[in-house]
């Protein structure tokens, strides 16, 4: 995997877990803090998106095929998810604790 995919996979696995941790902790859900969770990951993509969209007028191809390269593979998707466990495990465990 070449750097800017190594990037772009870890960037959105910290965009993940920073919003499945606020979620975490979240003392009420209501639509209003679903819709923010929602919209935090959709953001992101959207985001990508218009960048690599830019990145085609500016004359860098690379950045528009990476994220269509990079998000078709499933070890892209395997590290995001095992990224998330790792590094929320110590978070469920202790509610767990604390509620059982």
């Amino acid at each position: 995997m070449a750097l800017p995919a190594q990037g772009l996979t870890g960037y959105t696995a910290v965009i993940f877990v920073v919003t499945l941790k606020c979620a975490l902790e979240a003392s009420s859900w209501t639509w209003i803090t679903t819709l923010i969770f929602v919209g935090s990951l959709a953001s992101w993509f959207a985001f990508l998106l218009v960048y690599c969209t830019l990145a085609i007028e500016f004359d860098t191809p690379l950045i528009w095929y990476l994220i269509y390269n990079d998000f078709q593979y499933p070890l892209v998707w395997l590290t995001v998810a095992l990224s998330i466990a790792i590094a929320l495990l110590r978070d469920f465990a202790w509610k767990a604790y604390v509620k059982f």
